[in-house]
């Protein structure tokens, strides 16, 4: 895992910064403002970049094919049971 700490001066060097490392193919963990910047101040801080994509989630269950599948009422009982979470 790579992360990358990248400084920007004010909004339009953070975009350009920002397009930068996405077009290296890095997304944006956090943004921290300077510890000395104050609301109303242009904002000016450090973003981490890293290199680590997160894993797809799992796509949701289709209970409405399970069901049309279910061929007893015990398969179509289990898959209500599923869909209410006691299983």
């Amino acid at each position: 895992m790579a992360e990358v700490s990248i400084h920007y001066t004010d909004l339009q060097d953070r975009q350009i910064k920002g397009k930068e490392q996405e077009a290296l193919g890095l997304r944006m963990l956090h943004d921290n403002f300077d510890a000395d910047w104050k609301s109303g101040d242009e904002p000016h801080g450090t973003m981490i970049f890293t290199d680590v994509i997160p894993p797809n989630p799992l796509p949701p269950p289709d209970y409405k094919k399970e069901w049309q599948l279910a061929t007893t009422q015990e398969g179509k009982i289990a898959i209500l049971a599923k869909m209410v979470g006691l299983t």
